[in-house]
């Protein structure tokens, strides 16, 4: 139960925050595979998001809002990256993101997988 009101206060403060970025279910103690990003001018809740495919490369410089006294740094992320996810009704989709929307996807798929951004090796 505790977790179901940690994941809708996530949902919530995303709908009523302006927030641009994203954040994971795990860097709120939820143990779930959820994301909610702002994603193509639109709040998006990424049910079991799953990166099925990638291409390219680009030099993105990030930060992470679980590690505020870190510095930004630029890594390696995709250009392009194609992710199936379940809304929260349970229906399935497929979703294309290019270039800062994508590293974004593999940023927040990264916190679910137990990854930060200062585990990548830095690109510059």
């Amino acid at each position: 139960m505790i977790a179901l009101l940690r994941t809708r206060a996530m949902v919530e403060f995303f709908l009523k925050g302006s927030l641009p970025k994203g954040l994971s279910a795990p860097q709120i103690g939820v143990s779930k595979r959820l994301t909610v990003c702002g994603l193509q001018g639109e709040l998006k809740v990424l049910v079991n998001p799953v990166i099925i495919e990638k291409k390219g490369t680009y030099d993105n410089r990030e930060y992470c809002l679980s590690l505020p006294h870190h510095q930004t740094r630029t890594i390696q992320r995709s250009q392009y990256v194609r992710l199936h996810y379940q809304d929260m009704g349970g229906m399935q989709h497929t979703l294309v993101a290019a270039n800062s929307d994508a590293g974004l996807l593999e940023h927040e798929t990264d916190h679910l997988n137990g990854i930060l951004y200062i585990d990548h090796q830095s690109s510059v």
